[in-house]
Parts: C-alpha cells; sequence; structure tokens
C-alpha cells in the first residue's frame, strides 16, 4: 500500500493504528550524516501533511534540512522516519510541548542535530 494512503487511513505499526487526531512526536535520523531532529505532527493532516511536505520538499520547512538541500539535494534519499511518541487527541499541547523539548534534549538535536528550535 502507498505510504500516503496508509497515512490517510492511519498509520499501522505492529501493535495497532494511530488515529489521524492524535498528536505524534516522531524523529527523523539523515542516515547518511548522523544527524537527527525531532518534530510533532500537528495540523489538519498531522502526520500525513508532515510527512508528505518532507518528501515532497526534502526539508519540510525545516531550517536545518533546506540549508543541506541547498547544499546536497542527494540528501532527501537519506531519510529515515520513526515514530517516537503518540498522544491522544484530548492531550493538551503542553504536554506534547514538553515531551518534544524532552526528546530534543534527549537526543542533543539542538546541539549536534538539526533541531534549530
Amino acid at each position: 500500500m502507498p505510504a500516503t494512503k496508509c497515512l490517510q487511513q492511519g498509520v499501522r505499526t505492529e501493535r495497532n493504528t494511530i488515529p489521524l487526531g492524535a498528536h505524534p512526536l516522531f524523529l527523523i535520523a539523515g542516515t547518511s550524516t548522523g544527524q537527527l531532529y525531532v518534530g510533532k505532527a500537528e495540523g489538519e493532516q498531522r502526520l500525513l501533511g508532515r510527512w508528505s511536505s518532507y518528501a515532497k520538499t526534502g526539508h519540510g520547512g525545516n531550517l536545518a534540512l533546506r540549508e543541506l538541500d541547498a547544499l546536497e539535494m542527494s540528501h532527501r534519499k537519506h531519510l529515515q522516519f520513526s515514530i517516537l511518541r503518540v498522544f491522544s487527541p484530548g492531550t493538551p499541547a503542553a504536554d506534547v510541548d514538553a515531551a518534544e523539548a524532552h526528546y530534543k534534549r534527549a537526543f542533543l538535536t539542538r546541539r549536534f542535530g538539526l533541531n534549530r528550535n
């Protein structure tokens, strides 16, 4: 099944399906550089919108990935996407933001990775 169709129906994992209204936190790993990016899927399309944007543009609006894209567009072929954590639709935004900040600290993505915020 194509990735976009899978995401439109909810993301299937080995354990269950992630509902479209959920708040997923994700990790993008640059497999050629080892750099990491932690992000959250917000907005109307959530995970489908975010990952589709990365697939289409190579940077999804992310400043550090945009800089890589300007240097070498082939980095797009070396992005691996993972889901770190999924919050239910009713989770307060402050809780999601705190978890995102935790992962950025834990993975050192501001210092050595692709997060600039």
